[in-house]
């Protein structure tokens, strides 16, 4: 796999070659995507690539599907909780509260 970087002063555009499956995730219509950081992200992108002796785009990259997760699973949960109310199937104040004290107590 090949990776372009081009780093001016003070940020970083980070460019990927999507010929790996893994990294296609940050295509749009099969086009490289650029990722401006600003230098302290970007410092720190680096240095836990290093600590981790892994590329920063590989970093981007699992970073990029943990989060589009997250957002899939989360919308998924609106959705169910939009139907339960057209459903009418709503909680109490009280019950809501009893729920969440309870999750804290767990």
């Amino acid at each position: 796999m090949e990776l372009k970087s081009i780093t001016p002063v003070g940020e970083l555009n980070l460019r990927i070659d999507l010929t790996s499956p893994k990294l296609n995730a940050l295509s749009w219509k099969g086009k490289p995507m650029e990722v401006q950081l600003s230098p302290e992200k970007e410092a720190r992108l680096h240095y836990f690539a290093n600590q981790t002796g892994r590329e920063a785009a590989q970093l981007v990259a699992e970073a990029v599907d943990r989060m589009l997760e997250y957002d899939a699973r989360f919308i998924e949960a609106v959705e169910e909780g939009r139907a339960a109310a057209r459903r009418g199937d709503l909680l109490e104040h009280a019950e809501v509260v009893a729920r969440i004290e309870g999750m804290f107590q767990s």
